[in-house]
């Protein structure tokens, strides 16, 4: 008899059902059926908030969603929704890069943060830079792509084959044939509007990737 794997993100729902953030987090965007190999390497995370849920995707549930998962080398924090430290949620090392002027060889297993914007962190680091890049529930998302070139900022920081997984409202009914240029969409799901921490419009879960 065969038998359905059961979704990755529906497993880490059942290791966070009691803690609220981390399982609304797990729940709004559990339709985008992301992958462990999807998330993997040098990952940044932008727009995390207070309670940091993304970490339910970077780290084992075994350890209270502290240390990294082992394919995870390193995590990099950008423009948190609070100020928010990663070393109040995680058992690595943690480096604060505000006064870096370039961050190059990060060590293993360590998270390096700053309050500062995307703008403002990724001319610190080089281009083909991440394998991964995180940016769950932003109200604005679909603005920041269409007004503001987020793509075209975040893309030459992505290595070839890298990915951005990302969540948030305002996004167009369709999109232009040149949206996430110059990144390729691989999938697109539109996802309910009320988070019960959020209210958004046309939320839209997005996976692109660097070609």
């Amino acid at each position: 008899m065969n038998t359905v794997e059961r979704p990755w993100t529906r497993k880490i729902l059942e290791k966070c059902l009691s803690h609220y953030a981390y399982s609304r987090f797990v729940r709004d965007i559990s339709p985008l059926e992301l992958t462990p190999e999807q998330i993997q390497g040098k990952v940044l995370i932008i727009g995390q908030s207070g309670a940091f849920p993304e970490k339910t995707l970077l780290c084992k549930p075994e350890t209270d969603f502290e240390e990294f998962r082992p394919e995870i080398s390193s995590i990099f924090c950008c423009d948190p929704y609070y100020p928010s430290s990663p070393e109040i949620h995680l058992s690595h090392p943690c480096i604060n890069t505000a006064s870096f002027r370039r961050v190059s060889n990060p060590q293993q297993k360590t998270a390096y943060w700053e309050l500062s914007s995307a703008n403002e962190f990724l001319p610190k680091v080089t281009e083909d830079f991440f394998d991964t890049v995180l940016m769950f529930r932003i109200v604005d998302l679909g603005t920041q792509i269409s007004e503001l070139d987020l793509i075209k900022t975040i893309a030459p920081h992505l290595k070839q084959g890298g990915l951005f997984l990302g969540s948030g409202g305002r996004f167009p009914l369709s999109f232009p044939p040149d949206f996430f240029k110059p990144l390729t969409l691989v999938k697109v799901v539109r996802l309910i509007d009320y988070s019960g921490v959020f209210i958004f419009t046309n939320h839209t879960g997005i996976i692109l990737q660097k070609s």
